[in-house]
């Protein structure tokens, strides 16, 4: 049996009209479904690797998260699904690097934008191969830059399997990830 392609069926449902979606989101739908025909054609560069986008997705409804009074394992949406498959799905046929360098994601408040930039901090920090890398939590003042570093930490501190692979100096501001090294730094203006 074929593996599942979330990223797919999400774009098929949105093109569809069966969930209802603004234009900009059915436009990014648009393309994913156009790219994947592409795929294997000239001059087209990019292929769509399933496993690696299914991996990633995997990862993040696999997290845990604390919430309220107890531990929450994570649920992602099929939009949230959408945009991580997709940042981490497409590749460069020769080099096999990622497609997507960078991401403009705009999403109205309490939609989980922080959620979305927690689970990249995981994913980039331990899981992608990388070494020695910096994540950099941003903003202009430093509560700002603190709420995307503060869901990693719920991440790490509601499970003990990530527990064991991150130190945490919430002195400093900083999340290390022992398998590759990567710091995870909050910094304000």
């Amino acid at each position: 049996m074929p593996r599942r392609d979330r990223v797919t069926e999400y774009a098929k449902l949105v093109t569809s009209g069966k969930k209802i979606a603004g234009r900009s989101e059915v436009l990014a739908c648009e393309r994913h479904l156009k790219d994947l025909e592409n795929s294997n054609k000239a001059p087209f560069v990019y292929w769509f690797d399933v496993e690696e986008s299914e991996k990633v997705l995997d990862m993040a409804n696999d997290l845990i998260i604390l919430e309220g009074d107890e531990p929450v394992e994570l649920q992602t949406y099929g939009f949230q699904e959408f945009i991580l498959g997709n940042l981490h799905g497409w590749k460069h046929k020769e080099t096999n690097h990622n497609r997507f360098k960078e991401a403009y994601i705009q999403i109205a408040r309490q939609n989980g934008k922080s959620f979305l930039s927690g689970i990249e901090g995981v994913q980039w920090s331990s899981f992608s191969g990388y070494n020695e890398g910096l994540i950099m939590c941003a903003a202009t003042k430093m509560e700002q830059a603190k709420i995307v570093w503060r869901e990693i930490q719920k991440f790490i501190k509601a499970d003990d399997d990530l527990s064991d692979i991150y130190k945490i100096k919430e002195s400093e501001n900083t999340i290390i990830s022992k398998i590759t090294g990567t710091r995870i730094v909050a910094i304000g203006r």
